[in-house]
């Protein structure tokens, strides 16, 4: 038992994330289950697979691009986007990004709602809505199918979800790792 909490304290250490645990157990404390679930708990909400119903909510969003290459016009001052994020790499738009269902079946069998207030940070298509499926800590975002666009030229956009806290979520887009957005939960 020991040698788990070990690892799982070091798993924390090593990624980053924001845990809050409480204070530490001294040699020869006698604890509680529900003081260890609780500890238990609070890593697992960190570590843990990242559900639909995580992610259902408004979040505020910040999206950073890579200028290397290809920067999106979203990005650009003129139209709405921040531009460049100080003398460095990345360009950055903010936007709002809202997640909902309309049933409890998990997304991989039942699709969920997406909608975004500005264009270019979950999508490609210059789709403000659509739907979403998550398989394990991929979250792919399809086009609503409103659009006339080109079959090759049309793709989903799929992000790996990494949990910063209960509340705060890095997506990273999986093709070229070029565009990371950085997500905050404002209401669920």
């Amino acid at each position: 038992m020991k040698k788990f909490l070990l690892i799982i304290f070091f798993v924390i250490q090593t990624s980053h994330a924001d845990v809050e645990i409480g204070s530490d157990f001294e040699p020869g404390d006698v604890i509680s289950a529900e003081e260890f679930n609780n500890k238990f708990n609070a890593i697992n909400g960190v570590l843990g697979e990242i559900t639909d119903s995580d992610l259902i909510g408004n979040w505020e969003c910040i999206s950073y691009f890579s200028s290397v290459g290809f920067i999106p016009d979203a990005y650009q001052i003129e139209n709405g986007g921040n531009g460049q994020v100080g003398n460095g790499k990345f360009f950055s738009i903010n936007a709002t990004l809202n997640l909902s269902e309309t049933d409890d079946d998990p997304s991989i069998n039942s699709p969920k709602s997406w909608t975004i207030s500005k264009d270019g940070v979950v999508n490609s298509d210059a789709g403000l809505s659509g739907v979403y499926t998550l398989i394990g800590n991929i979250i792919f975002f399809h086009d609503d199918g409103t659009g006339t666009f080109d079959e090759d030229e049309v793709r989903d956009v799929t992000f790996s979800i990494n949990r910063m806290n209960a509340s705060k979520l890095a997506l990273v887009e999986s093709v070229d790792n070029k565009q990371v957005v950085i997500c905050e939960l404002t209401s669920s």
